[in-house]
């Protein structure tokens, strides 16, 4: 995804035969953003230095607009970004749902256009092709919504004796389908919010604006009683790792007694960080409720 990144961004100024070596340059620069680093404007220099001038603008300009992604994080803090398809979501002016967008990049990172993706897909060369798994009438409708910092404090949970309150309205945190299931997002200062799912309008990404955070997943609430947990989020794939700081922090944070909450393994590990056989999630788990702080939150 990377490699495709200028150009998804802003297009070419540039003739399309520039080498792989140089869009190779933009690996190091995500890297660097998966860290914090780029949480101010500054860029590794020395990385960019064989690079043409332009070039270095080029990149430079891709990166600045995925600023956002790491907001609110530290150097060397361990985060969740948004997984990279997600990124055409966060780009969007409209967050028209990643899971449709994808479709429409994948034809566009096939073609020789110099336009960047949007101008493709909605003014271009791209604007006419509908495709039979994500219709373009369908993906125009959907708008992610993507939360101010105002409008995200309705979804703010704490813990109030062993039972998940809302704290803005003080209402127990309640399920309203039939199996009290919930989003959650944990953000990097801790901060715990809850919301329904809404297919193409409400999702992982909308809690933070498609910020960096420490957790996600879905819960199943009852009342304010957390009745079951699950690490499962495909915008931002956590890890089995980073299951654990969740379970840490509503233990020891918030004062929910997790020894009655029904836990959800990972069914796979494919696409985290973390792999490791069935068996020992479920004991990382378990183990992560009483762990040290220090050691979890590493």
């Amino acid at each position: 995804f990377s490699h495709f990144l200028p150009r998804l961004c802003i297009g070419s100024t540039m003739e399309q035969s520039h080498s792989s070596a140089e869009e190779g340059q933009l690996v190091p620069l995500l890297e660097e953003l998966e860290v914090g680093s780029m949480a101010g404007p500054e860029l590794k220099e020395l990385k960019l230095a064989r690079l043409p001038p332009e070039r270095i603008r080029y990149i430079k300009e891709a990166c600045m607009q995925l600023r956002p992604l790491v907001q609110g994080s530290r150097l060397g803090q361990q985060l969740l970004l948004l997984a990279t398809p997600q990124w055409i979501e966060f780009l969007d002016p409209k967050h028209r749902y990643g899971g449709h967008l994808k479709h429409y990049w994948r034809v566009w990172a096939r073609s020789p256009t110099t336009q960047n993706f949007f101008q493709w897909l909605d003014l271009g060369e791209g604007s006419n092709i509908d495709l039979e798994e994500a219709p373009r009438a369908q993906m125009n409708a959907t708008s992610v919504a993507y939360c101010t910092p105002e409008q995200r404090q309705q979804y703010v949970a704490h813990g109030r004796r062993g039972m998940l309150v809302y704290k803005a309205s003080g209402e127990p945190v309640h399920g309203k389908a039939a199996t009290c299931k919930l989003m959650y997002v944990v953000s990097p200062n801790g901060a715990l919010y809850i919301g329904e799912k809404v297919k193409g309008q409400f999702h992982h990404s909308s809690f933070l604006a498609g910020a960096a955070c420490l957790g996600a997943g879905y819960m199943h609430v009852n009342g304010g009683k957390l009745l079951r947990i699950s690490p499962h989020s495909g915008h931002y794939r956590p890890s089995v790792r980073d299951f654990e700081k969740v379970l840490h922090l509503l233990s020891h944070n918030f004062g929910i007694d997790m020894k009655d909450v029904t836990i959800d393994p990972f069914e796979k590990e494919e696409k985290t960080k973390n792999a490791c056989s069935r068996a020992s999630q479920c004991s990382y788990a378990e183990q992560a409720i009483d762990a040290d702080p220090a050691q979890i939150m590493s």
